[in-house]
């Protein structure tokens, strides 16, 4: 971690500390769906279901666990599966 923190402060010209924003490559929007009810036992049911909310790049769903994994392209998606009353 201290090389990673080094990384992130320069001196500059007038010796001054700076921080540089660390480079962000990619982000994942991933929301976890637990619980899922028996109409949502197919990928293409989830789709159905919570692509309302926004734009999926990717579903996982774990049968034994009952539960799916739904991936979004921006955070905003997410927070409307999360606030809203149905799922």
């Amino acid at each position: 971690q201290k090389q990673r923190f080094e990384k992130l402060v320069q001196i500059s010209e007038n010796n001054k500390l700076e921080l540089q924003q660390p480079q962000v490559k990619s982000q994942h929007f991933i929301v976890c769906i637990a619980g899922l009810s028996e109409n949502l036992n197919s990928v293409s049911s989830l789709f159905k279901e919570f692509n309302r909310f926004g734009r999926i790049l990717a579903i996982q769903k774990n049968i034994k666990m009952n539960y799916a994994l739904i991936e979004y392209a921006d955070l905003e998606s997410c927070y409307r599966v999360v606030n809203s009353k149905r799922s």
